[in-house]
């Protein structure tokens, strides 16, 4: 049942409250403060005593301590979001409290990454360098988890050598970290003929990309990174003072296998792509924001967590969000993300930023059209905000849609389009053209359409409006209605 809230207020304190407020241009939202200032003008003389109580609850509680008021966070949290016993277990052991949401801005739509942490508009290069480095800074404590630098040590264990038609396939190991201790299984598949050839990196479960882009002059690069076969497990391990998650070791992979591949001469150091689809296009995306020596990346579908912002796409737009991602796969994003349930507004970051990390760098994202566990509404978002960061960089060209009929899986001719947008970027081939976004932006459609629609000229109205004429009287006839109804 419901809480039992007094008559005096059901019948007097709801009508006021719950009346809309329209908020100023910029604003966020109106505050609990500011909405019963708001009431507290609006109510009879007999409200009052009982508004300024209610009143001095509510200041008294933004008064408390931030501790507390964590605390008080927490639990509520707890209360309201399904069982999560990882997220309960890292809770107990790390003793960590969510952030004082109160000090930090609520942002509605997506953060302008070309702004910094205090407001102020970048505009040259170098700012957007030092911003990219805190964006990083941030990813790493909020989404992902704090990856060790690299160990500079990597070496080749065991190898196997075969020659295969048209290929020449070398099974090997990597080792490195402390004492060589960690391994990595590694696939490298490399045209006959003469190079360097450029390269594509994958996981696992995406071996057959690798074949596709062997077969159109490329080597291919298949590493243990994917659930089918993942080597990075024990890495937790030997470097125990770093809080990586299962998506940052695979991707901190992919760079252990570019620095093997930087040693053999029949790479392109110059043309070196990353790939990966769904939870891979995830770690993909990681990889090529902290890694510059990766050329071109291709995020596949890769949802929530990936190419779609927690912002405009979470359960609230029937999607994947930060309560289902960390609930149903713990160990991919940092259990710290899960404080943002419901107050995904608050976080200081969100996924176009992660993708404007790679700027200047050829970067696609791909998604299809009827995907569950995506938004092509979101990816446009996405799209936009990080061309921002391209168009300072002089690369606006680098960042590219592709829109794929069907579901989430992929298809061979996907795969085949993957590796013709890789031979467009690294100059193989010419006239190739790219997908537009689906939605147009509000200023595009204006544009195109000719209507000019300022939201601001709209007086405040709320569902008890829909029984008022325009003049405001209440409709008390079915004549009336009909006379609303046709205007």
């Amino acid at each position: 049942m419901g809480r039992a809230y007094p008559r005096f207020v059901q019948r007097h304190l709801f009508p006021v409250i719950r009346r809309p407020y329209p908020l100023t241009p910029g604003s966020s939202a109106a505050t609990p403060r500011l909405q019963i200032g708001r009431a507290l003008k609006q109510a009879t003389a007999s409200h009052t005593l009982f508004m300024l109580w209610i009143a001095a609850c509510v200041l008294a509680a933004a008064a408390a301590p931030p501790s507390d008021r964590r605390q008080a966070l927490l639990a509520e949290l707890l209360r309201l979001t399904p069982k999560s016993a990882p997220w309960e277990e890292w809770l107990r052991r790390s003793g960590e409290l969510p952030p004082d949401f109160d000090a930090l801005p609520g942002v509605a739509a997506l953060p302008d990454p070309l702004r910094q942490a205090k407001g102020a508009a970048i505009t040259t290069k170098n700012q957007w360098r030092a911003r990219r480095n805190e964006l990083l800074e941030l990813f790493q404590h909020y989404v992902f988890g704090k990856v060790p630098p690299p160990p500079g040590n990597v070496r080749v264990g065991v190898e196997e050598l075969r020659e295969e038609p048209g290929a020449i396939v070398r099974q090997l190991t990597l080792e490195f970290g402390p004492e060589h201790r960690a391994k990595l299984h590694v696939e490298l598949l490399v045209p006959k003929g003469k190079g360097p050839f450029p390269v594509l990196i994958t996981q696992d479960n995406h071996r057959r990309w690798a074949l596709v882009a062997l077969s159109r002059g490329y080597v291919g690069c298949v590493y243990a990174g994917a659930d089918s076969r993942d080597d990075t497990g024990p890495w937790m391990e030997l470097w125990p003072d770093y809080d990586w998650t299962k998506l940052a070791r695979r991707a901190w992979a992919a760079s252990r296998c570019i620095d093997y591949l930087l040693t053999r001469p029949e790479v392109d150091r110059t043309r070196i792509a990353l790939t990966g689809h769904s939870r891979n296009g995830k770690l993909a995306l990681i990889a090529a924001a902290l890694d510059k020596r990766i050329s071109a990346v291709i995020s596949s579908s890769s949802g929530a967590g990936g190419a779609c912002s927690y912002r405009l796409f979470s359960e609230t737009q029937f999607g994947e969000g930060i309560e289902m991602i960390t609930r149903a796969f713990p160990d991919w994003l940092h259990p710290r993300l899960r404080f943002f349930v419901g107050r995904e507004n608050k976080l200081p970051l969100d996924q176009h930023e992660l993708v404007a990390c790679i700027a200047p760098r050829a970067c696609l994202l791909s998604t299809a059209l009827n995907d569950t566990v995506e938004s092509v509404w979101a990816i446009d978002q996405t799209f936009y905000a990080a061309r921002s960061v391209y168009q300072l960089l002089g690369a606006t060209e680098a960042l590219n849609l592709r829109f794929r009929e069907g579901p989430h899986a992929t298809k061979a001719e996907d795969i085949e389009s993957y590796v013709d947008w890789l031979d467009a970027k690294f100059g193989r081939r010419s006239g190739m053209v790219f997908d537009a976004p689906f939605y147009p932006t509000y200023a595009d459609w204006q544009a195109a359409s000719g209507e000019r629609i300022d939201p601001r000229q709209f007086p405040p109205g709320g569902l008890d409006d829909l029984l008022r004429a325009s003049n405001g009287s209440p409709i008390t006839s079915p004549a009336q209605w009909e006379a609303k109804r046709a205007e």
